[in-house]
């Protein structure tokens, strides 16, 4: 639910037009065709999770939070 409010913050933040071009494409594509292991690590994900307070306990992330936020925004 967090990462998902996150994801609603990304929009805000970004304007629908933006947010379907920099996110939704972005992550339907990453959904087909990332491991599951590896999928919140994608940018658009990661950042969701940053936004929305989510705390994936032992998930390690392949990415820094400061080049999630900078690559989806």
């Amino acid at each position: 639910m967090k990462h998902e409010w996150g994801h609603t913050q990304q929009e805000r933040i970004l304007g629908t037009p933006l947010y379907i071009i920099r996110v939704v494409i972005p992550s339907l594509y990453g959904y087909f065709n990332t491991p599951y292991d590896e999928y919140y690590s994608q940018p658009w994900e990661y950042s969701a999770d940053i936004l929305g307070g989510v705390n994936r306990k032992g998930y390690a992330y392949s990415i820094s939070a400061e080049e999630a936020l900078e690559y989806t925004y």
